[in-house]
């Protein structure tokens, strides 16, 4: 009577294969060190890198040379892609510009920076001229 393997061909022989924990482990490490270094690499266009020091400056003179806008406040950037940036400026306007010539401003201020920044896509100016601080209450008001 022949011997059968577990297969039940009694022709092929038995093959057992036996694997050192070493290769599952290597390659364990390798995956790891490279999910590492990718998270690493892709944080800051997760989370919402800021432009460029160059696009930066050129938002920044472009907008400040603007004749309607007396002082340039904090200007905050974001990439929210490869080729489109956020830009927020605050500025505070001249005295006494009427709404037209607010609205000139603002549209002159959109394409000097588009000019300047193609990537800029989205541009918010912050009016700090505008802003009216709550005026206290008089004693003869109460």
């Amino acid at each position: 009577m022949s011997q059968k393997n577990s297969i039940g061909n009694p022709k092929s022989p038995t093959i057992l294969a036996v694997g050192g924990g070493k290769g599952g482990v290597g390659k364990s490490v390798i995956s790891t060190m490279l999910a590492l270094f990718l998270a690493r690499e892709t944080k800051n266009l997760l989370i919402g890198e800021s432009a460029g020091i160059k696009d930066r400056e050129n938002i920044r003179g472009v907008i400040c040379c603007v004749p309607e806008i007396k002082t340039c406040g904090q200007l905050l950037t974001m990439h929210m892609g490869p080729e489109d940036i956020l830009i927020n400026m605050e500025v505070e306007f001249i005295d006494d510009l009427s709404t037209d010539q607010l609205e000139a401003a603002i549209d002159r201020i959109e394409t000097n920076v588009k000019k300047a920044v193609p990537e800029a896509t989205k541009i918010f100016i912050e009016a700090q001229s505008l802003k009216k601080k709550p005026s206290k209450p008089k004693a003869s008001d109460k």
